[in-house]
């Protein structure tokens, strides 16, 4: 019995070494497998990391493209006209009145100067863009593709860019819209004083570089910045702050007028200077005469003759034409009229000769050296569908721009028509456009390069009004000068309304008020089908 009791108690012995074994070896494993685990979840952790940094980096790259590109249109604002940008891919020229059509350019080179159109070419396995590639070996390195919609229909010039960093599949695609304040996103814009009349309302955003004030009752529904006070004595009488409505404020050199406090330079620190919109009015002659817009000058055009001393431009019934005619002598008016002034007064009878039909040209600009006529007589409206801007003249040479008639969209204001009128001297209503109704309408962004808006006399600056008694101005759009005009002279009731659409809409190449330019539209995008040599539907 006691050989029994002594190997039972050795098994025993034995079988509790045998479990400690297995606690010992089952705590290795557990030890082992959370290792595993832990290792698992610190390289998915790393590689998430590191996809998520790339795809910021790769992000960061399309942004650092869009602001590059900004900044070249900063320097030069028909950049995109100019050149293809090393970013870009190959661009063919698909404008059919070009000599170029057909033509392919690759990025990095000079665009062909008579084509305002234009398609990409896909990237195939022929071609490799060489920044879409990246530099080989660099595994940090952000290849970028980048196409270019032009602006067109008043519209900001799009950009659509693809980014993906070397040897990584994966990337980003972004779009936007670079575009600049323009001067035509002001209702009223004004390098001196202004002064509204008792029960002015005012609507859209006012910019001064004076004073501005409003007599009893005046209202001011968008924001006014006045680089001197909002409120002043002018001739003995005061011009107080308006009423503001819906949530408009004013700034000044007081800052008394926002909620704020803030002054006028805290919005607009430099001040305004109608002598820097020169250089952006050159290039809408440029335009008009070596990118493919319509240039009223004979020595570009042999059209032309010798001796014109302005030109009518007149809708046709589709208002996607323009009727170009040409006058060599200047019409017959009373003897205290001035060869300048007999145009203001008397331009409905001018000699006209036709020049010829043309179609709004794509890029949007029309230039003449002379005096611009638009639209014959009250009868017979100037009224167009599309993006035009007309420049008269230039800092060398200033010349008028003569409102004939009433000048009209024939979308009104429910599409993206928009008009720009600039004048490198001044703009002038001749009184034979207000006609029997008593009544003018303007739809237009207005541009008093060298004054203001005035409306001619029986004299021309001077004597009596030619207009009908009771007589109503109605404009829609926008109107920048040197000064505030005459039109209290000859209009009865003025209704100065602001067109929202120039909030998102600029005439082509219109004046802008800085060279600050800005994204609209930011936004992340699927891939496009033109980055991986897809044919795009």
């Amino acid at each position: 019995m006691r050989d029994v009791l002594r190997r039972l108690g050795r098994r025993l012995h034995r079988s509790e070494d045998g479990i400690a074994l297995a606690v010992v070896i089952m705590g290795i494993l557990a030890v082992a497998l959370l290792t595993i685990l832990v290792q698992r979840l610190a390289t998915s952790q790393i590689a998430q990391s590191d996809f998520v940094a790339s795809e910021d980096t790769v992000l960061a790259g399309g942004e650092a493209m869009l602001e590059r590109y900004a900044a070249k249109l900063s320097i030069d604002p028909l950049y995109y006209q100019r050149y293809v940008d090393e970013a870009e891919a190959p661009r063919r020229c698909s404008d059919a009145t070009s000599s170029s059509f057909g033509t392919v350019v690759g990025p990095g080179n000079a665009w062909l100067a008579d084509c305002v159109s234009w398609t990409y070419e896909f990237t195939t396995t022929t071609y490799q863009h060489p920044l879409l590639q990246g530099d080989a070996g660099s595994f940090d390195d952000v290849g970028v593709l980048m196409h270019v919609a032009p602006p067109t229909g008043g519209s900001a010039l799009a950009v659509e860019i693809v980014a993906q960093q070397t040897d990584r599949p994966a990337a980003r695609a972004l779009s936007a819209e670079i575009s600049a304040e323009a001067i035509s996103e002001f209702v009223r814009m004004v390098e001196n004083d202004l002064r509204y009349g008792g029960g002015a309302r005012t609507f859209g955003k006012i910019y001064v570089g004076g004073n501005i004030g409003y007599r009893p009752g005046g209202e001011a529904h968008g924001n006014v910045y006045a680089e001197g006070n909002i409120g002043f004595w002018s001739g003995g009488t005061w011009y107080g702050p308006p009423t503001w409505m819906n949530g408009a404020e004013g700034w000044d050199s007081t800052g008394s007028h926002n909620a704020a406090g803030e002054v006028v330079t805290d919005v607009y620190p430099d001040p305004i200077d109608f002598d820097s919109f020169w250089d952006d009015l050159a290039l809408v002659e440029q335009s008009a005469c070596t990118g493919g817009g319509i240039c009223l000058d004979p020595a570009v055009n042999a059209s032309i003759p010798a001796g014109v001393r302005a030109y009518l431009i007149e809708s046709v019934t589709s208002g996607t034409q323009l009727r170009i005619s040409y006058a060599t002598t200047t019409p017959s008016g009373a003897a205290c009229l001035d060869t300048e002034e007999r145009w203001t007064v008397r331009s409905q009878a001018a000699s006209w000769t036709v020049l010829g039909t043309f179609d709004i040209p794509v890029n949007g600009t029309l230039w003449a050296n002379q005096h611009v006529v638009v639209g014959l007589d009250s009868g017979t409206p100037f009224s167009i569908e599309g993006a035009l801007t007309v420049y008269a003249g230039n800092s060398s040479a200033r010349r008028n721009v003569i409102i004939g008639s009433d000048v009209t969209y024939v979308n009104g204001l429910a599409a993206d028509d928009v008009l720009g009128l600039a004048a490198s001297d001044e703009v002038w209503i001749n009184p034979n456009s207000v006609g029997g109704d008593a009544l003018l309408n303007i739809y237009a962004s207005l541009l008093n390069q060298n004054g203001q808006m005035r409306v001619a006399l029986d004299c021309g600056t001077g004597g009596s009004s030619l207009t009908p008694s009771g007589s109503t101005l109605n404009t829609f759009g926008s109107n920048a000068s040197l000064g505030t005009g005459n039109l209290s002279c000859c209009f009865s009731t003025r209704n100065y309304n602001f067109d929202g659409r120039l909030e998102r809409l600029r005439p082509p190449l219109f004046p802008l008020l800085s060279d600050e330019w800005t994204f609209n539209n930011w936004r992340e995008i699927n891939r496009p089908c033109w980055a991986d040599a897809a044919v795009c539907p």
